[in-house]
């Protein structure tokens, strides 16, 4: 069965519970399949001068002009935000997009989250017989190795997986040869932890 288009729809109004020097605040209203929810402006204007019908001010001065400026690209922000979110195929509602606009994102993972939860279910194998004790010690090594390039490399004690670049195998190999003077196959051991953990990772979005 086909699923019916969402609705979408964008409205100003008239806020007179907040208003500035008299003047009213122009407030947006967002409807995502019925679900509502407002969005300040930061636009004020004498109420005698707006065009509830037109979703604008009813003026030509420069004041009137600048606030229907911002009303047309505020509008049109959301819509390309909706755009986005559509094309990316991911559920859309009232509040996400909100978010989206706002620039408020989801919560960026880390590396070192990324860790914990790779070792936690790691342990949780350990504790069952599948998956050795050892390598378990082994990987929060690792996990230790990790923050200890970070804080010699960028100064920082762990780093968003959206920062991690290409780069960053080959730079943590030179500081495990060069800073600790690791040899090459326990080298080549810790880099191969990370790449496991960070596949993990990319697997898990």
């Amino acid at each position: 069965m086909k699923k019916s288009p969402q609705s979408f729809s964008i409205l100003f109004w008239l806020n007179k519970q907040r208003c500035k020097n008299g003047k009213p605040a122009i407030y947006l209203c967002l409807t995502v399949d019925q679900k509502r929810i407002e969005l300040a402006t930061r636009q004020y204007v004498d109420p005698k001068l707006w065009n509830q019908e037109a979703q604008c001010v009813k003026s030509n001065s420069e004041e009137a002009r600048t606030i229907n400026r911002q009303l047309i690209i505020m509008k049109a922000e959301l819509h390309k935000h909706y755009s986005y979110l559509l094309a990316l195929g991911k559920p859309v509602d009232a509040e996400t997009l909100k978010n989206q606009y706002l620039g408020i994102g989801e919560k960026q993972r880390t590396i070192c989250e990324a860790f914990d939860i790779h070792n936690k279910r790691f342990a949780e194998k350990v504790s069952v017989s599948k998956k050795s004790a050892n390598t378990l010690k082994r990987l929060e090594i690792t996990q230790q190795k990790v923050i200890s390039f970070l804080q010699y490399q960028f100064k920082v004690s762990d780093k968003s997986l959206d920062d991690i670049r290409f780069s960053f195998a080959a730079d943590f190999e030179h500081y495990l040869s060069t800073i600790q003077k690791i040899g090459s196959n326990t080298t080549m051991k810790y880099i191969k932890n990370v790449k496991q953990v960070l596949k993990m990772a990319a697997d898990q979005g």
